[in-house]
């Protein structure tokens, strides 16, 4: 078996954030094929609902947790590893996929701003309010699930990595491997 332990580092390229998973491992004895990829992490959608559910039994506190959720995210997009930065081909993919999810994610804040706004002033309740940004996340294009790790998958600049690298070609087929 495994053990994996995560903690966030950041790296800043063209002005945009990247967070990435770093993965500290522990080998014992057996193998175990049921460990999670790498280019997977905990999906954010369940963490959201697991909080609203724990953290939002009375209006009080489903405000003060609306409250939480209604500050506008300027972090970049979730990764599985750093990016290889000597490589020319993974820093234009990285930054294609930055600026990508950064148009995604600035249109995201203004839904999220907006429905806030107008279902406040029909009088919904604050838990009602945030189980609805729950759906707008699940509404949002696969780039931006996919860079929040909303159903935890995320994005791997590491060959090596199948799941993760292939998300990392598919929303940077624009990108041309000069040294190719």
């Amino acid at each position: 078996m495994v053990n994996f332990t995560s903690s966030v580092t950041s790296v800043t390229s063209s002005n945009f954030n990247t967070y990435s998973l770093k993965k500290a491992s522990t080998p014992s004895a057996a193998p175990n094929s049921n460990q999670p990829s790498e280019s997977n992490t905990s999906p954010l959608r369940e963490r959201f609902i697991n909080m609203i559910e724990q953290h939002a039994r009375t209006e009080s506190d489903a405000k003060k947790l609306l409250t939480t959720f209604s500050q506008s995210s300027t972090g970049g997009f979730m990764l599985a590893g750093l990016p290889d930065i000597s490589s020319p081909d993974v820093m234009a993919r990285h930054d294609r996929i930055s600026k990508k999810f950064s148009i995604e994610q600035q249109d995201f804040e203004r839904q999220k701003t907006n429905l806030i706004k107008d279902s406040l002033a029909n009088g919904q309740s604050s838990k009602a309010i945030l189980k609805e940004i729950v759906s707008l996340y699940d509404a949002q294009p696969d780039l931006f699930k996919i860079g929040v790790g909303w159903n935890g998958q995320v994005f791997d600049f590491n060959e090596s990595a199948t799941e993760g690298y292939q998300r990392v070609l598919e929303y940077s087929r624009d990108v041309v491997d000069i040294q190719a």
